[in-house]
């Protein structure tokens, strides 16, 4: 759950700092933005089709277990084989910056967010973690 925690705290200070900042690119949103774009057309006309008008909502919580399973994992790697999993957080804060770094609407501004979310995830997961080991 520490992992978990980390995870969703950092997801969470990206997107608060991307309101403030960057409110028409959120890390969540580039992400997603990435992903819809790299899929087949096939795939999006079967979501659609399945999921309806809901396809949108369908994919935040399919993004959102997905963030729930690496934080669970970065959790778990963090306690037996530190820094492990801060390494894991880290990279999911990576890939909200590079996927940010491909959006047309990209400034300067827009970069922080992503790296925010890394570090206060990172700091989150070695602080709770730490209190485990103890």
């Amino acid at each position: 759950m520490s992992g978990v925690v980390a995870a969703g705290l950092g997801v969470v200070a990206g997107e608060l700092a991307a309101a403030l900042l960057s409110p028409s690119l959120s890390p969540v949103s580039a992400v997603g933005s990435v992903v819809i774009d790299a899929m087949p057309g096939p795939v999006k006309d079967w979501a659609i089709g399945l999921f309806g008008t809901a396809d949108k909502a369908a994919f935040l919580v399919a993004m959102a277990a997905v963030i729930a399973l690496c934080g669970a994992a970065a959790g778990v790697l963090q306690l037996r084989r530190p820094p492990a999993g801060a390494v894991v957080v880290g990279l999911l804060g990576g890939a909200g910056l590079a996927a940010v770094l491909t959006r047309p609407q990209m400034s300067v501004l827009s970069l922080l967010p992503p790296l925010l979310a890394a570090v206060v995830g990172i700091l989150v997961l070695r602080a709770l973690t730490a209190r485990l080991g103890r």
